[in-house]
């Protein structure tokens, strides 16, 4: 029987919480902390419209401007971190966040971490 208990972030995911938790502390000295599940949720801007990105296991999952809900898979990568699902692509180089949407590249802003409710 499959363990229920969630395994730690595997590196990619750890470099994106980093990547993430830089941008956040550029914004007010807040440092990136996970719940007990693992799972590290941020609010960022998109072409000025809201965005929330939420780090799991081996995804990423974002909630678009338009309500609608992105789940992205790790995919290998040269340099920095790289999530897809064909039509969307999540890549981080440093602090540096890129979404790219059928191959238009737009720069995720201003990420601040989202507390969590225990």
């Amino acid at each position: 029987m499959p363990s229920l208990r969630r395994r730690p972030l595997p590196l990619v995911a750890t470099s994106i919480a980093i990547a993430l938790a830089t941008l956040a502390g550029c914004g007010g000295g807040k440092a990136a902390r996970e719940d007990e599940s693992g799972i590290t949720a941020y609010s960022c801007r998109l072409g000025g419209e809201h965005v929330v990105v939420r780090l799991e296991t081996d995804e990423v999952r974002l909630l678009m401007p338009t309500g609608d809900r992105v789940i992205l898979y790790r995919i290998p990568s040269g340099p920095g971190v790289r999530y897809s699902n064909g039509t969307y692509e999540l890549t981080a180089k440093g602090a540096e966040l890129t979404l790219v949407e059928n191959g238009a590249a737009r720069k995720l802003e201003g990420c601040e971490l989202i507390p969590q409710a225990h």
